[in-house]
């Protein structure tokens, strides 16, 4: 887990607000912002990974803010 991992992490937290189990919406732009990620390579790279390494369950989508992404308990156990 770098820096950007965890920036990128905090700014979906943000983006969740107070529904943390509930999917919503990605906006690339304002998250890009948030999380200081300047490159949508960086962005998609740093989504994958946080996916692989179980912290975000992310549903990505060719259509134009239709990527979803859902913050996992960091508190859940994985058998």
């Amino acid at each position: 887990i770098s820096p950007t991992h965890i920036s990128l992490y905090f700014a979906l937290l943000h983006e969740a607000g107070h529904t943390l189990t509930i999917p919503f919406y990605l906006m690339r732009t304002t998250v890009m912002q948030k999380a200081k990620i300047s490159s949508p390579v960086t962005l998609n790279r740093c989504l994958k990974e946080l996916h692989l390494y179980w912290y975000i369950d992310y549903r990505p989508s060719y259509s134009p803010g239709r990527s979803m992404v859902g913050l996992i308990p960091l508190d859940t156990d994985f058998v």
